[in-house]
């Protein structure tokens, strides 16, 4: 995780310097979601003032919990790897976290392939994104 999230700190500073009117969805799938949720919990986050939005999908790190979750989850039920409650607060209006009931990753003692089956969620995820952006 520590490599994902030094790339992903690198690659916002060199983008940010490069085209400073830059702005950045941040999208990320399982490993992906929690690289991202790290990268964002650790603070200092270069151009955090143009992230208008961040999607994570099947985050280990879930938190039932947070206000920006959304799916079939359980409040009750954390990921496999579950992130203090909180700790992605300065970014919670710009987070929608997507987390299906039968994912075992995200929902911690679930069984069933939920992990495998975001695509649904596309459109809704996108539309908020779109949102965020003003567009």
């Amino acid at each position: 995780m520590r490599q994902g999230v030094s790339a992903l700190r690198s690659r916002l500073a060199a983008t940010s310097a490069q085209c400073p009117s830059t702005r950045f969805v941040l999208i990320g799938y399982s490993q992906g979601a929690q690289v991202i949720g790290d990268t964002l919990a650790g603070g200092g986050v270069p151009g955090a003032d143009r992230i208008p939005a961040v999607l994570l999908f099947g985050d280990p790190t879930f938190n039932g919990r947070e206000s920006y979750n959304t799916g079939s989850y359980s409040a009750a039920r954390n990921g496999v790897f579950a992130r203090s409650r909180g700790a992605l607060s300065a970014y919670a209006s710009s987070i929608r976290s997507y987390c299906n009931a039968t994912d075992n990753f995200c929902q911690r003692g679930a069984s069933g392939a939920g992990h495998y089956r975001y695509a649904s969620d596309r459109t809704a995820a996108t539309t908020f994104a779109v949102q965020r952006i003003g567009g």
